[in-house]
């Protein structure tokens, strides 16, 4: 289902947004709304006893500024207006993408100005939201309707694998999402090294692009993440640990995971025993054996 609704409205969560998905915006400044008539005239009759009937339509422009996420944006990429896709557009030499087609103008979330165009018009509501991402529009025109159609806008953080791979390494998502000084669940958290997990994870494309945009225990997001990719929050002294379950050699975008086999244990008198049974095998029924999982995705290739 692609269906994202646009909103206007107060204590919405500001969406955290990784590599490249899909979002609804939030409109949070309207203002200038404009009615511009449109009057034409039609003729009818013969001569003598013609009559001219006028129809009058109108068009309407208002301007705005929609919300999109709370991290940094790298770049829009396509626009939906309610089942209208804008996609890049080649005129000349030149190509538009689509926020220039709607003559959007982005403000990435890196400690933003003021909108200029706000501050020149409304000085007094020229408020600069440093750290949130959103595109702003002078006189966007609406068509004949008066209300603002539907918006989603494909979102690019700046946090994705590579320049050429958009979709994030889970390791980077888990690392800004607990520890950014602004937006993070805990930054002052001690968080073990995460090397050997974004290996694992690039190695194997276990690339996510999130858009978390309802408000929930942090641990149920980290959770559902590392159980996605295969791998498991684990205890350790050096703080937060996530270990893989991988158990073979992988290579894949230029690096290779090599999985540490080596047994860890620790044992002492008490995990000894004496004469009972050492180990003892429970086997379930195979009728009681798991076989049924339900997956929900969104296809990229099919406007998400």
């Amino acid at each position: 289902n692609s269906m994202r609704i646009q909103q206007s409205a107060y204590g919405l969560c500001q969406p955290l947004v990784y590599g490249k998905t899909r979002v609804a915006a939030n409109m949070f400044w309207y203002g200038d709304f404009k009615a511009t008539p449109h009057t034409t005239v039609q003729k009818s009759g013969g001569k003598g006893g013609g009559t001219k009937t006028s129809n009058t339509t109108f068009s309407y422009s208002a301007s705005l500024m929609l919300g999109l996420c709370e991290n940094q944006i790298k770049k829009i990429g396509l626009i939906w207006v309610d089942k209208e896709q804008f996609v890049p557009k080649q005129e000349g030499t030149i190509t538009l993408d689509p926020i220039d087609q709607l003559n959007f103008e982005l403000f990435d979330g890196n400690n933003n100005p003021p909108w200029g165009w706000l501050l020149s018009k409304h000085p007094e509501q020229a408020i600069n939201y440093p750290y949130l991402g959103y595109v702003a529009c002078a006189n966007y025109e609406m068509g004949n309707s008066a209300s603002l159609s539907n918006h989603n806008f494909e979102v690019i953080s700046t946090i994705t694998l590579s320049d050429t791979i958009d979709d994030a390494n889970p390791a980077d998502v888990i690392e800004d999402f607990i520890t950014h000084p602004r937006h993070g669940a805990a930054p002052n958290l001690k968080i073990a090294d995460l090397d050997e997990f974004r290996t694992y994870c690039r190695a194997a494309n276990l690339l996510i692009s999130p858009a978390f945009t309802e408000q929930r225990p942090a641990y149920e997001t980290i959770n559902e993440i590392v159980e996605a990719v295969n791998c498991a929050v684990v205890p350790s002294p050096d703080g937060l640990k996530i270990r893989s379950f991988g158990d073979s050699a992988i290579t894949g975008n230029g690096v290779t995971f090599i999985p540490d086999l080596t047994p860890v244990y620790h044992l002492t008198d008490d995990d000894f025993i004496g004469d009972d049974e050492p180990v003892r095998v429970r086997r379930s029924r195979d009728t009681d054996a798991y076989n049924h999982v339900q997956i929900e995705y969104i296809n990229r290739f099919n406007q998400y």
